[in-house]
Order: C-alpha cells, then sequence, then structure tokens
C-alpha cells in the first residue's frame, strides 16, 4: 500500500464509521458480494469496515486517475455523499505535516527505546544484571471485565491485551478508555512492557498496527508537572535526540486518534499510593479533556480505581487476576526451559494439590519466587512458614552471594542471623500497619525507625522505595515486595513477642477486632503459629475463644419432617448448627503450621457441638485435618471423645481411613452421617474391602449411636456395601432410631438381618435409585420390611426409581405412630399405589403425606376417600403427577375442607416430569376453594399450565372440562389463611384478571410468586389496583415478564409497591 494514505489512517477511518460503512462500500465500488464475504470472515465491525477500505485502496490504479491524490479527493467525495463531513475533512486535516516533523524518523526512536529498554524484564527486582527476553518468559494474564449494574458487579472474561483494545460499545465505537487494576506483583508492568515491545514490531494487519504513535510512561517517574511532552522526554527519547518538542506536541494534537497513551502505575505517584496529579496534562488525558480521540490505558493497584473512574466515568474496568492454571504450568515451564521438563512438571505437581501455594503460584511474581526456590533443591515445604523462610533465605542468599557483603556469602549461619535482624528491625512496622483498619501498605520510611536499616532491606529486595513528589516536596515511599511478605515478616515478629514481651504480644491480641474476617489475617496467624509453638499456643487459644461455638440450636425431630431424610445434601443442612467454617479452617491451618501435636486440645471448644469436614476440600484443609485427627487419636484427653454429632463427606478409600480412626475414639456420640464418594472408588469386584471391616467394626461398636445417615454421590453408582453391613449385623451394639440409606447397592439378607436388631428404630429412609443392578429387587423390598419393626416408626420415607421395576412396596403392616410417609419418584406401579391407599387408615397420625413424581390418576379416586380420614395432615405433596384437571379440582373442592389441620398443598409441575397440564379454570378453582380453608397457608402450584406444545394439550378425559364447576370467583365464604402463593410459570391468558382478583380476599399473604405468566399491560395495572388488599406481603416475585410488560404497567406497579407497608423483596427484571 502507498504512503499517502497509510494502513493506520484507513484504521483510524474505520474506528469512526458505523452502519453507514455498507452504503460508502457501495460508492467506493465494492460488490455487495463482498462485503457479504467480510462480513463473514471477519469479526467485530471495525475489523470488516478496515478490510473494505483496504480491498478498494490495493484495487485503486494508482499510476492513473490523478494517483494518490485522486484517490484521496474520490474517498473524500464518497464521505461526504454518505453524510460523513467530518471525515473528509480530517483526510484534509491529515495532509501537509509540519516542515520540520520528519514522522517516521522519530517514530523509530520510540520502536528503538520500546525493543531495548522494555524488550527484557529483570527476573528479580533487586538483581538488575538476571533479566529475560519478555518473549521468552511473557505468559498471558487472565483478565475480567468488570461492570456495576444496578449495585452488582457483573464480570466478563477477556481473554488477552489485544482483546482490550478490540472492546466496543453497543453502537460498534471503540473502547478508548481502558483502566487495568490488580495487587501488586499480579504483572501489571509486565502487561506495559509486553504492549511496547509488540508495538515496536510494527506487525501490519496487528490490532496495535492502529495506532502510529504509543507513548508508554511510567507515573512514579514523573519528576515535574506532569506533562505529556515533557515525561516523553524524560523517559523514553534519548538526551541527544532531534525531536522538536513543540512538533511532537503538535502531532499528537492533531492525529489523536492514532495514538495508544498508556500510563503505568497511576497508584505509584505519590507516597501514600492515593493521590494523583492535579496539574499538567497527564491528568487532563485521564479525565478526557485533551487529545480527545486518543486511546488510553491506565495501570493501578485496586484502591485507586474509584478514584479514577470518577474523574472519568468512560473508563472500561479491567482486572489482572493472575495467571490461569495453564498460565501457571506455561510458565514453570518456561522458566526451567532446557533443563529436564521432570523439574518443572514436579513443581507444577506439587502447586496443584495445596490451595495456599496453588492460589500464590497465579500471583507472577509469588510464582518466580517458588519457580527460584525449588531451582535450588527441587523441593518446597507444606506450610506457609517454611516456604517463606526458605524464599526470604534465598533473597538474602542470592543478594550476599551477588556483592559478597560482609564476607558472608558462605556461612549459612549469618544468613539466618541476617534474617532475624531483619525480621526484628522490619516486623513492628509491618504487623502495626496489618493490624489497621483497612491495614497499612504503604509506609513512610519514618515508620521504620532506622533510614539504614530501610536501604538495606531495599539492596536486598524485601522492601521496595520509590522517589515521589507530595506537592513541593520529594520524599520516600516503602512498600513489601507483596504484602504476603509483609505478613510473614509481621507473624514472625509476633511470634518472637511470644517469649520475649509477653505483654506486648497480648497487647496485639487485644488489637483484633471482634468482627474480624478470617481473610484478612490469615496469613498472620498462621506464620505466627509456624515461628513459634508458645506463640501458637496463645494465638490459637484465642482465636478458638473468640467465637461461640455453643450458639446452634439443638436437634429435634420434626427437622426431619421439614428438610427429609433422603434430601440432597441432607447431611449438610441437618448438620448447619455444626457447618464447617472459614473460622475452623483457619485453626486446622494453624495448628499444622505449629506442627505441636500437643495443641490438638486446644480445638476441644470448636467440635462441643460436633464434627462437620468435607474430604472434598484443598489439599491444605484436608492435610491439617488429617494431621488434626492423627494428634487427637494418639492423645489422651482428646476431642474426639467428647463428640456428639459427626458428619463427614465425601469420603474416599484413603478418606475412610481417617473416619474409621475419629468413630473408634467417638465413645458417645449419636448422630453419624457419612456421605461417599462413588467416583473415587472403583468397581467392587476384586477391590480390596478391607476398608468396609475397619469402618463397620468401629461403627458397630458405638453403643451410643441413636442416628446413622449413609449417602453416596453421584447418581447412578454401582458401591456395594454388603461387606459393611454384614459386619454391622454380626456385631452391632447400637440401637437406632433414625436410619437413612440412599444410593448403595447392599445384599438384602445382610440389611434384613441388620434391621432385625433395630427394634426401637422411628425414622427409616430408604433409596432404591443404584438398585438397577439387583436381579430381583421385589425381593430386596420384602426382605426390607419383613426385618422392619413398624409399631415405633415415625417417619417412612421411600425414594423409588422406574428403572428398578419394583412390582410391590409391601406396606401391608400398621404404622401406629406413622406421622410422615414420602413416597416420591415415579417408580410406583398402580398396586404400590393401592398399598398406600390402604396403609392411611393404619397410620390415623399421619401429619404428612408425599407422593410427588408417581402416576396416581386411576387410584384417586380411592385417595380421595381416604384422605379425610387423616384429622392430623398438615402437609400433602402431590406434585408432578398426572392428576387431571377435574381431579384436581375435586381435591380443593371435596378434600379440603375436612382436612381441618392442612397448613401446605402443593400440586406443582417440573418440565422434566411426565407431569400433565391442566387447564387455566382448573388452576382458578383449585385457588378460589383453597381461599375456604380457614387453616391453609401455603399452595404450590406452578408450572401447571404450561404453554409448551406436548403439554398444552387437552389429555385424556379432560378434553372439555364441561364437567368442572364454574365458580363466579366472588368472596369466598370462608376466611382465607394463605401466607403464601405461588403460581410462576402459569399461562392463564385472558383469565389471568379473575385470578387476580382472587387476590383481593388474601388479606394475610406474605408471598406472591407470579414469575413467567406472560403478564400484559393491563394485568400489571388491575394486580397495582389490588394489592393495597394484600396489606401483610413481604416478597413479591414478577421476573421472567419483561417481553410482555410495558412502560405502563411497570410505572403502575413501582406506584403500588411503595404503598405496601411490608414488602421487602420485589423482583422484577425490568426498570422503570
Amino acid at each position: 500500500m502507498q504512503s499517502t494514505l497509510s494502513e493506520v489512517k484507513l484504521r483510524h477511518l474505520a474506528s469512526n464509521l458505523g452502519k453507514e460503512w455498507t452504503a460508502l462500500a457501495t460508492y467506493l465500488g465494492v460488490r455487495s458480494d463482498e462485503v457479504d464475504r467480510i462480513k463473514a470472515d471477519y469479526l467485530g465491525s471495525e475489523e470488516q469496515i478496515f478490510q473494505m477500505l483496504m480491498i478498494w485502496w490495493q484495487r485503486w490504479d494508482h499510476s492513473n486517475r490523478s494517483g494518490d491524490g485522486g484517490a484521496l479527493s474520490f474517498l473524500q467525495e464518497s464521505f461526504v455523499k454518505i453524510g460523513r463531513s467530518d471525515l473528509a475533512q480530517s483526510i484534509s486535516d491529515s495532509m501537509g505535516p509540519p516542515s520540520d516533523w520528519n514522522f517516521e524518523v522519530y517514530r523509530n526512536e520510540f520502536i528503538r527505546y520500546y525493543k531495548d529498554a522494555m524488550g527484557v524484564v529483570p527476573l528479580l527486582p533487586w538483581l538488575a544484571s538476571e533479566v529475560s527476553k519478555i518473549n521468552d518468559m511473557y505468559v498471558k494474564l487472565k483478565y475480567n471485565e468488570k461492570d456495576s449494574k444496578a449495585g452488582r458487579v457483573v464480570k466478563r472474561y477477556i481473554g488477552s491485551y489485544e482483546d482490550m483494545l478490540r472492546l466496543e460499545f453497543h453502537d460498534g465505537q471503540p473502547v478508548r478508555f481502558i483502566l487495568l487494576s490488580g495487587i501488586a506483583g499480579s504483572g501489571k508492568t509486565t502487561i506495559v512492557s509486553k504492549i511496547a515491545t509488540d508495538w515496536a514490531l510494527q506487525t501490519p494487519g496487528s490490532t496495535l498496527s492502529k495506532f502510529s504513535l504509543l507513548v508508554a510512561l511510567s507515573m512514579r517517574e514523573l519528576k515535574r508537572a506532569p506533562d505529556l511532552t515533557e515525561a516523553v522526554f524524560d523517559q523514553i527519547l534519548a538526551k541527544d535526540t532531534n525531536v522538536n518538542p513543540v512538533a511532537l506536541k503538535d502531532h499528537l494534537r492533531s492525529h489523536a486518534e492514532e495514538v495508544l497513551v498508556v500510563l503505568d502505575g497511576a497508584d505509584e505517584f505519590d507516597k501514600e499510593g492515593s493521590q494523583l496529579p492535579t496539574e499538567g496534562d497527564i491528568i487532563d488525558i485521564i479525565s478526557n479533556k485533551v487529545l480527545r480521540g486518543c486511546t488510553v490505558i491506565v495501570t493501578t493497584r485496586p484502591h485507586m480505581v474509584d478514584k479514577l473512574c470518577k474523574l472519568n466515568p468512560c473508563f472500561t474496568r479491567i482486572e489482572a487476576c493472575g495467571f490461569s492454571e495453564e498460565g501457571v504450568k506455561e510458565y514453570i515451564e518456561k522458566f526451567f526451559q532446557g533443563e529436564d521438563p521432570q523439574i518443572a512438571t514436579d513443581l507444577y505437581r506439587y502447586l496443584v494439590v495445596s490451595e495456599s501455594l496453588r492460589n500464590l503460584a497465579k500471583i507472577p511474581m509469588m510464582l518466580l519466587l517458588m519457580c527460584l526456590v525449588w531451582s535450588e533443591g527441587h523441593k518446597l515445604h507444606e506450610t506457609l512458614t517454611e516456604l517463606f523462610t526458605d524464599a526470604m533465605f534465598f533473597i538474602l542468599k542470592r543478594h550476599f552471594q551477588t556483592t559478597d557483603n560482609l564476607g558472608i556469602s558462605g556461612d549459612e549461619d549469618l544468613f539466618w542471623n541476617e534474617l532475624k535482624d531483619t525480621v526484628k528491625e522490619l516486623g513492628k512496622a509491618a504487623l502495626d500497619g496489618l493490624m489497621l483498619p483497612g491495614q497499612k501498605l504503604v509506609f513512610d520510611v519514618s515508620d521504620f525507625g532506622n533510614p539504614a536499616v530501610v536501604d538495606q532491606a531495599c539492596k536486598i529486595g524485601i522492601l521496595s522505595q520509590e522517589r515521589v513528589r507530595s506537592k513541593l516536596r520529594s520524599v520516600q515511599c516503602v512498600t513489601f515486595i507483596h504484602k504476603t511478605f509483609q505478613e510473614a515478616i509481621a507473624g514472625f515478629y509476633w511470634a518472637t513477642l511470644a517469649e520475649s514481651n509477653v505483654d506486648l504480644f497480648n497487647h496485639y491480641l487485644s488489637l483484633i477486632p471482634d468482627d474480624w474476617l478470617a481473610s484478612t489475617l490469615e496469613y498472620v496467624f498462621r506464620f505466627c503459629c509456624g515461628a513459634n509453638t508458645e506463640a501458637a499456643r496463645l494465638l490459637l487459644s484465642h482465636v478458638v475463644s473468640s467465637f461461640n461455638w455453643d450458639n446452634s440450636k439443638s436437634w429435634r425431630f420434626h427437622d426431619f419432617k421439614k428438610v427429609g431424610i433422603l434430601d440432597f445434601d441432607i447431611a449438610m443442612r441437618l448438620h448447619d448448627d455444626i457447618k464447617f467454617c472459614p473460622q475452623i479452617n483457619l485453626c486446622f491451618l494453624m495448628h499444622l503450621e505449629a506442627h505441636g501435636k500437643e495443641l490438638h486440645s486446644l480445638m476441644m471448644p470448636v467440635f462441643k457441638r460436633g464434627l462437620s469436614f468435607d474430604l472434598k476440600c484443598s489439599k491444605d484443609v484436608g492435610l491439617a485435618f488429617g494431621f488434626l485427627i492423627e494428634c487427637a487419636s494418639v492423645s489422651n484427653p482428646s476431642f474426639l471423645t467428647g463428640l456428639t454429632k459427626i458428619n463427614v463427606e465425601s469420603i474416599d478409600k484413603d478418606g475412610s481411613a481417617v473416619v474409621t480412626r475419629i468413630l473408634k475414639h467417638a465413645v458417645i456420640a449419636t448422630d453419624v452421617d457419612l456421605e461417599f464418594d462413588a467416583a473415587s472408588f472403583k468397581k467392587n469386584k476384586g477391590v480390596d474391602s478391607s476398608w468396609q471391616v475397619s469402618l463397620g467394626d468401629a461403627l458397630g461398636s458405638m453403643q451410643s449411636l441413636k442416628t446413622l445417615s449413609l449417602y453416596c454421590r453421584p447418581f447412578p453408582v454401582n458401591m456395594d456395601l454388603s461387606v459393611m453391613f454384614r459386619c454391622l449385623a454380626q456385631t452391632a451394639v447400637m440401637k437406632l432410631e433414625c436410619f437413612a440409606l440412599q444410593g448403595f447397592k447392599v445384599d438384602p439378607s445382610c440389611l434384613k438381618q441388620f434391621l432385625e436388631q433395630q427394634d426401637r428404630l422411628c425414622q427409616l429412609g430408604l433409596s432404591t435409585r443404584s438398585l438397577v443392578h439387583l436381579e430381583n429387587n421385589d425381593h430386596f423390598w420384602s426382605a426390607v420390611f419383613a426385618g422392619l419393626e413398624t409399631q415405633s416408626l415415625r417417619v417412612l420415607e421411600v425414594s423409588y426409581s422406574k428403572h428398578t421395576g419394583s412390582q410391590t412396596i409391601h406396606l401391608d403392616r400398621k404404622y401406629p405412630n406413622l406421622e410422615v410417609l414420602k413416597l416420591s419418584e415415579d417408580g410406583l406401579q398402580q398396586e404400590d399405589l393401592q398399598q398406600v391407599v390402604c396403609v392411611i387408615p393404619k397410620a390415623p397420625r399421619l401429619q404428612e403425606l408425599d407422593l410427588s413424581g408417581n402416576r396416581i390418576r386411576d387410584v384417586f379416586p380411592s385417595l380421595v376417600e381416604q384422605l379425610p380420614i387423616l384429622n392430623h395432615l398438615e402437609v400433602l405433596n402431590l406434585n408432578d403427577t398426572d392428576l387431571l384437571s377435574d381431579q384436581v379440582v375435586l381435591l380443593a373442592r371435596d378434600v379440603l375442607s375436612t382436612l381441618p389441620n392442612l397448613r401446605v398443598l402443593s400440586l406443582s409441575r417440573s418440565y422434566h416430569h411426565y407431569a400433565t397440564s391442566i387447564t387455566p379454570d382448573a388452576l382458578l378453582s383449585v385457588v378460589w376453594w383453597s381461599c375456604n380453608s380457614s387453616s391453609l397457608e401455603e399452595l404450590d402450584m406452578k408450572g401447571c399450565v404450561a404453554t409448551i406444545p406436548h403439554r398444552n394439550k387437552p389429555q385424556s378425559g379432560d378434553e372439555s372440562g364441561e364437567d368442572l364447576p364454574t365458580p363466579t370467583y366472588s368472596r369466598p365464604p370462608g376466611e382465607c389463611s394463605l401466607k403464601t402463593l405461588d403460581v410462576h410459570r402459569n399461562y392463564l391468558g385472558k383469565l389471568t384478571p379473575q385470578f387476580i382478583r382472587l387476590l383481593k380476599h388474601m388479606p394475610a399473604l406474605k408471598i406472591l410468586n407470579m414469575n413467567a405468566m406472560d403478564l400484559t399491560d393491563s394485568d400489571a395495572i388491575y394486580l397495582a389496583e389490588v394489592l393495597p388488599s394484600c396489606p401483610q406481603l413481604q416478597e413479591l416475585m414478577l421476573e421472567g415478564n419483561d417481553a410482555t410488560l410495558g412502560k405502563d404497567g411497570i410505572e403502575a406497579l413501582y406506584k403500588a409497591v411503595q404503598k405496601l407497608p411490608n414488602l421487602k423483596h420485589l423482583y422484577l427484571d425490568v426498570s422503570v
């Protein structure tokens, strides 16, 4: 391409064109089929426009038709024809640069500087001689675009800096202001160097090729009033440059659209890291007051983001998130390039299994240090204390080996003394800063007392100091090279006080606020514990005592009724009072750092209410938990002997040994929930089952055990626990009151023998999800119920699968004390359902009946006849059944009035079930008749009236609906007690106003869910008129109606809800 109209200029023109570009293509002679091909081959409107202009320019005969001048005139005329005279003028303005300005020559000075000075990066900031070419070490970071919307922060993944520069607004205009934030050591400056060196390559067609000039400046090196031109001469151009300052400034102003300005380290401008320039044109560039049209990238630490966004709300916020998992691996491989590949592989594997190290490795500076330490002996330590001791020792060693200072390069004892002196001199300021609200990370030299100490620490590389301007003075700003180093030195210093000055140690304990978060001081605590055993004892005691571990609710029988024995993740829900929390996590890790086996006794208060742990945790926490159990199992006294409740999840074969050790010592435990991770077990055939024998023996010896729940995830599984149950049947001494088994295969004879011993059982939950492999599933259930003592049974929950082939569930027994009967999932046959109907008279105390997920249409008449017997019934769940419209109306009309204690009626339908749709009129009838019940508080009918074609067709026996009652939907004769009404995902159409009218008679209503009902403006306006009749309303859900709801309806609702005195939550997709 000729130089008259450069590629850069064409890209500039492309970036300023919008939808009119296709019309321009017609005037320029680019055919419509060529435009279509461009749209198919290239992403982004700017790139498509650029390619179209390239086709025209290359097709132009530059030797004729007045040459390049004719091409420029023709392009200007075309711009005028499409109404873009401004672009036509810009072509004229760009012609005729100053006579003393040779742009190509002067641009080469920028290119040389970026290639030479920014083409290499130091491996260590304190050893300038150790550098690497940036392209040999550069690894892409992870980025997130952050956008605040209505108080929420929305994140979007950005793949590279090239993607940042390709960002566009919805109208196709390019993003011109980018704010790149990240913590110290996250690679922001490296990104700036990469952008500069890539631009210097001048690669045609690259994202950077649209910028004719790149100005990359470090804000901490701005020495005078921060003026852009002066900064360029100070930081980029050579002292003997021939560049004319006036010509440079004029060029920047006249070609702003072709300029990329990168300002690195906005947070480093002043010593506090919180101020920005108040004069000069750099702050005006950031604020978009001068050099308008240029693209600006500003890098900063997170604390300056808000201040910069206030200066310029147009900033698009991008967060540097460090390396990805793949990036960590790539960096390690590049670091050890040329060495044995196994060295890099071993380090990466070591980091993957440790959450603390894995997370730290995503920070570029920390990963570099880990690579440096690993290179010394191919070894890292398990604890953070040992790792950071090695890291700082390594920094000292490398420093003194390089300088041979004090003649100690070969004396490791003197290295350690130097490290201790460093901790002593820097530790107090480090700890004082972290104990402050918000945590102080930027210091003045005077904060450390002795300036010589600061100078030495900076030379070693633990501190970093910068000279910055504060008003008219020049001052030193001091920071640790990374926050974790500050935390390590602070923790080490704090630990020394446990022996040298206990009063001061306790003073720092008193500074910990009552509402502190475990994440804010976690590393300080861990480093302190790892440095000194006595400090660990004092600090761990304080952390344990700072939380009230005894404020949990006691277990009650109706907790099981509320959540269900076989509910997914039931163990964590039932053990919510002892739920694993970050504070317990921290205690485990502090104990591991201390490596003091005698300290486990300090954890007794933590487990006063029980032990709950998920073995599918980070390697760090898992190791810490295992170490704690190991210490407690070999000591007396031990917190294990005092446990009453035990919940362990994600148990694999190795984890079963830890569980067995816990159970053997938990001699007074009454409740045990165990969840097994089936994916981690191989198929049982041919696999050593000794772990089942050990676990069965441990469980069988627990004389105080009352509740045993065994779950297996995920489904389907092929995990056989017959060996364990054989042991239980032979050795069990416990008398269970609650037993749940879900997701396992068990020999029926073993299970029958086990159940025969449990004559006090009052709660039983069984699931046949995994019994698809049984040849005779019916024989299994015969054996189970034959061994079951039903006289004391209060809760029976059986979950079937349609794959089991069950023919009968053997309920031909008396259940005089049964309160809860749940027979869910879609496996019950008609014979089974007849037994369910027959068991109702045998369970007069039934309070909850759940037949969800079954085909009950054929036995419904018999069921309706029996339900009125249940005077104590409180909950009736018939979700995802095949009931017809007339049947649900009959249930509401004739049965509700006979159940004086019924509180909850649920008839909802799900997408994935065979449940049929009912008519809109049937739903209205159910709601109307429900209003007659003086006890009913909750009605759930979501998804009953569907628009999905295969569910919206009338079902057999439901074609006309002529036999349905046709109430007038006037005021019901009874007093409505409904508090919760869920009708979302019902499409009532023209009957929607009649439903809304019924709300007038629900004065006690607190929760109303009308999501996804295709509400119209008129519906919403009417709803707004009716809502004052529900003065107790607290939650109103109207999401999913945005496709049919307009401005008038929304405004009416908005006005109405403001008058509801108790409304706490309104859910609506669209804003007013």
